[in-house]
């Protein structure tokens, strides 16, 4: 653009979600410079329905949507409505921003969960999940039953191989390690301390984050409360990955690692089969 005069680009969009940022910073930069009574430099035009509006009624519709009564009639629309639902409907013709994905985690879902006697017992499964910034990391524990813990959150990554070092010994288990995650760099000078480590590939993770959130749903797990854990939960977004997703770790205003751990530590304990005994043989 910057080699033709007089360049225009246009960007036409109905309402996204949040997951829509591109977008969504191009609605408020437009907004902005209305507010401001720009005249220059940017163009913004809008039509959508306000948050009061009735979208049953056609004078609503006649207000949110340019292209009636030139392209679609009131019957486009009302077989739209019908169609689409309310939720689509809102967002596609009445420009209204969807909620839909600011919450990942149901809240009622994961209330259900918690659990103040949901102390994991028997074989134990552990993870170390640690911040994309390295700002702090979090181990987590669970067991066949589905019982989740966490049992140690801190600033920084000095304390980890230590403690990991303390698990091990004590409960003769290996800890779970995201093998592409920011805790993989940890895996050489852990494995020097002696640390069992068993190491989660991307497929594996991304199963654990799926079966995990269904178990969500289900209700299938006790987690033990957490703060650090519910703060995560309530704050999570997708990260897509192909034709899957995972917990999103860009946002570091939020500490994502006790919800990584206690997925990854969940997973190993009731979803992982038991590796086969290798026995030596003589002939």
């Amino acid at each position: 653009m910057a080699t033709r005069n007089d360049a225009q680009l246009f960007i036409v969009s109905t309402a996204g979600d949040v997951e829509s940022t591109f977008f969504r910073q191009k609605l408020d930069q437009g907004r902005a410079a209305v507010e401001e009574g720009k005249t220059t430099d940017i163009a913004f035009f809008e039509w959508s329905a306000g948050d009061d509006d009735d979208l049953d009624d056609p004078a609503t519709w006649w207000r949110m949507h340019p292209a009636l009564g030139y392209l679609i009639t009131e019957d486009t629309i009302r077989h739209a409505q019908a169609s689409l639902g309310p939720d689509r409907f809102s967002q596609e013709y009445a420009g209204r921003w969807s909620a839909a994905s600011e919450t990942l985690i149901e809240p009622k879902a994961w209330q259900k969960l918690i659990d103040k006697k949901a102390a994991p017992d028997g074989e134990l499964s552990f993870c170390l999940d640690v911040a994309l910034d390295r700002s702090r990391a979090t181990i987590a524990v669970a067991d066949k039953a589905g019982r989740i813990e966490i049992i140690d959150s801190r600033d920084g990554v000095a304390w980890v191989g230590q403690r990991c070092q303390q698990l091990v010994r004590r409960y003769r288990r290996p800890i779970v390690v995201d093998g592409y995650g920011p805790a993989a760099t940890l895996l050489e000078p852990l494995e020097a301390l002696g640390v069992q480590i068993h190491k989660y590939t991307l497929k594996d993770v991304v199963a654990a984050v799926s079966l995990f959130y269904d178990a969500i749903n289900a209700g299938t797990m006790k987690i033990r409360p957490n703060e650090g854990l519910e703060i995560a939960a309530a704050g999570v977004k997708k990260k897509v990955v192909g034709g899957a997703w995972l917990w999103a770790r860009t946002n570091l205003d939020i500490d994502i690692t006790p919800l990584f751990a206690a997925t990854l530590a969940w997973h190993h304990a009731t979803q992982k089969k038991p590796e086969p005994t290798k026995r030596s043989f003589a002939f």
